[in-house]
């Protein structure tokens, strides 16, 4: 099995001759997703949301994105009040202009964070095997600024990427605390039909887990003793990895932690966590996991530095395992990379340190989406 997917990383890492694309045409395919080109339902609409200071190109920075089929989802989240949509979509084949249409998802009223029913910021995005789109929503406006407004509690809400349908909203009161901060999410569908949404919540070292079936969840603790458990606010990542032999496994980091780890996702949603968390290894540094192929293969970034690596998670997890992908152009800092339009591997880039920081230009923060190389035969 470990020379099976070896071999499989190897044809991944193919000469793009090889491919069924020139890298000129894939090169060409790059989009710059951002605030600026905004559908709007008429003149007067963009004109209220300018006026009312809710719209501003220089608030919005797309932090993630997900495709199905022809269709390229970005979140948008609310960090500031300018971000006139958190949820938006694009056309994939439009990318002869290089700032595509962007269109709020599914529509411009789900997007009104100061409606009860609607979408507040939308920090993270998944489309599971079931072709379901799904966002986790804050209900925080406004976090980067001295004063944030709580809208709701954190929410998980599913849509018919298709339709635009909604086919649900759950809300997480009972699950989170004051000092819970969801950051990132993962969707199993497991092989009796059932759906588990995986939530990291960095403040409390621990999983909320949703059962989209049963629409219930719950919340699970890490054993803090060996997770490397921040005493300052950290980023907590999670990555899912699927494998044959041993089932679905849950990678985890915080990204300023020592070490990598892995749990089963059986024994996460038994509860049975305690003996079950596995040290993969030692980090070279504060590492972030940006996605995964959805099989078997890593793609992860040091902090502040620009190359990305591949790990295949067959083999031990250390330096000489990390194969050397390529280095983003500066500014620009890989943020997210996802299999997606055209059987292609995207990465999202963005100067997002400069928007963090208050450091970006009038025109407003740069945010840029690419292939990176030929990938294998996918449903997206």
């Amino acid at each position: 099995m470990g020379l099976k997917n070896y071999l499989i990383t190897f044809v991944v890492l193919l000469p793009m001759s090889l491919a069924d694309y020139t890298r000129e045409m894939v090169c060409a395919m790059t989009m710059y997703p951002n605030g600026i080109e905004l559908a709007w339902e008429c003149e007067e609409h963009f004109h209220m949301m300018y006026c009312g200071g809710m719209y501003s190109p220089r608030d919005m920075l797309a932090t993630r994105v997900q495709m199905y089929k022809e269709i390229g989802f970005v979140a948008f989240p609310r960090f500031r009040c300018g971000v006139a949509a958190t949820l938006m979509a694009m056309n994939m084949t439009d990318y002869c202009r290089e700032e595509p249409m962007m269109y709020a998802f599914p529509n411009w009223e789900l997007n009104n964070a100061t409606e009860p029913w609607s979408m507040v910021s939308v920090i993270d995005l998944q489309v599971d095997e079931k072709s379901v789109l799904w966002a986790l929503d804050s209900g925080i406006m406004s976090s980067l600024c001295e004063n944030p407004v709580i809208y709701s509690a954190p929410r998980l809400v599913s849509f018919c990427p298709i339709s635009g349908k909604m086919l649900s909203r759950n809300g997480f009161t009972n699950l989170v605390c004051a000092d819970s901060r969801l950051q990132f999410m993962e969707v199993e569908n497991t092989e009796d039909g059932q759906t588990f949404v995986y939530i990291s919540d960095a403040g409390t070292c621990a999983l909320v887990v949703w059962n989209g079936e049963e629409t219930r969840g719950f919340k699970v603790a890490l054993p803090r003793d060996s997770t490397d458990y921040p005493l300052t606010k950290d980023v907590l990542y999670i990555s899912l990895i699927r494998r044959d032999e041993t089932g679905p496994i849950l990678y985890f980091t915080y990204l300023h932690g020592t070490n990598m780890f892995y749990i089963r996702t059986c024994n996460i949603r038994s509860g049975r966590l305690i003996g079950s968390v596995v040290t993969v290894g030692m980090k070279p540094g504060p590492m972030l996991i940006l996605g995964t192929d959805k099989a078997s293969t890593m793609y992860l970034r040091l902090k502040s530095r620009p190359e990305l690596f591949m790990w295949n998670t067959f083999r031990p997890f250390r330096p000489k395992s990390l194969i050397l992908l390529e280095r983003a152009d500066m500014p620009f800092y890989s943020t997210q990379v996802m299999p997606g339009y055209k059987r292609l591997l995207w990465t999202l880039e963005s100067n997002y340190n400069d928007y963090f920081n208050n450091t970006h230009d009038s025109i407003g923060p740069r945010a840029k989406l690419r292939p990176l190389f030929k990938f294998c035969d996918t449903n997206f």
